[in-house]
C-alpha cells in the first residue's frame, strides 16, 4: 500500500516540512510552528507542488499491478525530489517556503556569490539540480512504469536510473567535504569535523540539527539505496539472461531494497 510505503512516509513529511519549521538566519534559531490553513491551501496550490502531484498520479494511473518497494521509491523520488524540491525549488526558486529553507541549508542555492559560495560551486550544484528535473525525473516516471507493468526494459532503466542518483550525490556531497564543508550550514566555519561533533558557534543545536545532521545525513539514503537497486537490477538481469529464471514465467518474487 502506497500510504505505508517508507519512501512515501520519509518524502511525504519532507515536502511538508517547512510549513510546521522555519529558521531564522541571523539568529540561527528554529521556530516550530503548525501551520493555518490558508497556508496549507497556499502551499499546495504552488505550481512545484502541482507538478509533483500531477507526475505521481500519472505514474499511478498508467502504472500496472506489479509495484513494490522500488517502483514507489522510482515514483516519490521523481515527484517529490527530483521535481518539487531540488529541481523546482533548489533550481529556480519555485517553492518561496522550501527555497528559504535551501537559501539556509547550503550556500550553493543562493544565486548571489557575495553570500560565499564560489560561482564554480554554485554552478556544478546548479548542474547537479537541472539534470534532476530534466533527466532524471523522466527516468524515475520510466522506471516505475516499467516495473510496475513488468515491462522487459525495467532492470536496465531501473540500473541507468538509479545509477544517476548515485552519481548524482557523489557530485554534489563529496566536493563539500574535499573543500571543508564551506557552503553548507552554519555559514562561516571551516572544516567539517567541528560540524559533525558538536554545535559551531552561534548555531542552536535544533537549528544545526535540522539544516546540517539531518540534511547531510539524509544524503547517505541516496547513497545506500541506489547502490542497492543498481545491484538487484544487475542480478535480475544476469539471472533472465543466463536461463536460470524466465522473464514471463510470472513465479519469480521481484526483488526490493
Amino acid at each position: 500500500m502506497l500510504l505505508l510505503d517508507p519512501t512515501f512516509l520519509f518524502l511525504g513529511p519532507t515536502l511538508l516540512v517547512p510549513l510546521f519549521a522555519s529558521g531564522d538566519p541571523k539568529t540561527h534559531t528554529l521556530n516550530l510552528a503548525p501551520p493555518t490553513q490558508a497556508d496549507v491551501l497556499a502551499y499546495l496550490q504552488e505550481p512545484a507542488v502541482i507538478a509533483c502531484f500531477v507526475f505521481i498520479i500519472l505514474g499511478l494511473l498508467l502504472g500496472g499491478k506489479r509495484s513494490n518497494r522500488t517502483a514507489v521509491w522510482f515514483l516519490m523520488n521523481g515527484g517529490i525530489v527530483h521535481i518539487a524540491m531540488d529541481g523546482l525549488t533548489g533550481g529556480y526558486h519555485a517553492l518561496p517556503l522550501m527555497d528559504k529553507s535551501y537559501r539556509q541549508l547550503d550556500n550553493r542555492f543562493n544565486d548571489d556569490v557575495s553570500t560565499g559560495a564560489s560561482h564554480d560551486a554554485w554552478a556544478a550544484a546548479f548542474l547537479v539540480v537541472t539534470l534532476e528535473l530534466f533527466v532524471m525525473a523522466p527516468m524515475c516516471w520510466l522506471s516505475y512504469y516499467a516495473i510496475s507493468n513488468n515491462k522487459a526494459w525495467r532492470q536496465e532503466i531501473s540500473f541507468m536510473t538509479a545509477f544517476l542518483q548515485f552519481l548524482a550525490t557523489i557530485m554534489f556531497v563529496f566536493p563539500e567535504f574535499i573543500t571543508g564543508c564551506r557552503n553548507l550550514s552554519p555559514f562561516g566555519f571551516d572544516g567539517c569535523l567541528a560540524r559533525f561533533t558538536s554545535v559551531p558557534p552561534g548555531s542552536t543545536l535544533e537549528y544545526h540539527g535540522l539544516f546540517f545532521g539531518f540534511a547531510v545525513g539524509a544524503n547517505l539514503i541516496w547513497l545506500a539505496v541506489p547502490l542497492k537497486l543498481m545491484i538487484n537490477a544487475w542480478s535480475e538481469n544476469i539471472e533472465i539472461k543466463t536461463g536460470k529464471v524466465s522473464e514471463t514465467n510470472g513465479k519469480r518474487k521481484a526483488k526490493i531494497f
